[in-house]
């Protein structure tokens, strides 16, 4: 069973200073083909959009403009881990598969990632098609069976490969995120060498 669709957002700072910084980061969802219309987006927040720092991510169907609330920021609640969620240039939006429409019969979907800073936009992906159930890497679960683990040196984290899924789906590789390490080394390509 699909269990989550992860976006993950990533500015970097080019200038020294915050202005980079994203105040809002979603992922676009969409059933249909490339060019039709936005089905989901997927945005940062506060929960229930109050005036706090309780930060979530925000699922709006755009159909009647719903929002739900279901998953912290990077998986995870701050209380439960600390992945600083403050002054930083990277993050994890989450959302459970099933809340996007998404299933074992049912699991290709469209996307595209936009950020903003001051209600303007910054940079956007092109639109990208993935299937949730023929991953070409899998990285199993981690913490809270989540897509995150613990960044210690020497640590190792177990990933299955599928070279078909991996081709078919367009995946270019790994971004991997060091969430406590300076705002110019928090994120990490890594390439995947295919047969």
């Amino acid at each position: 069973m699909i269990s989550c669709i992860c976006a993950i957002g990533v500015i970097s700072h080019t200038r020294g200073d915050d202005a980079a910084r994203p105040d809002l980061c979603h992922a676009a969802a969409g059933r249909g083909y490339a060019g039709h219309a936005n089905d989901f987006v997927l945005t940062n927040d506060t929960l229930n959009g109050q005036a706090n720092d309780v930060f979530y991510s925000r699922l709006i169907k755009l159909s009647n403009n719903a929002n739900s609330y279901l998953l912290p920021i990077t998986y995870l609640p701050a209380d439960t881990y600390d992945t600083d969620l403050f002054n930083t240039n990277v993050m994890i939006l989450a959302v459970p598969a099933s809340s996007i429409g998404l299933s074992d019969a049912n699991p290709r979907f469209n996307y595209r990632v936009e950020t903003y800073a001051g209600g303007l936009p910054i940079d956007a992906s092109t639109t990208h098609t993935y299937s949730a159930a023929t991953a070409g890497l899998d990285f199993g679960n981690g913490l809270s069976h989540g897509p995150l683990w613990v960044d210690l040196p020497g640590a190792t984290i177990p990933i299955g490969f599928n070279g078909a899924a991996y081709a078919a789906n367009g995946s270019i590789g790994i971004l991997l995120v060091h969430h406590h390490n300076a705002s110019t080394d928090r994120t990490q390509v890594i390439s995947v060498l295919t047969p």
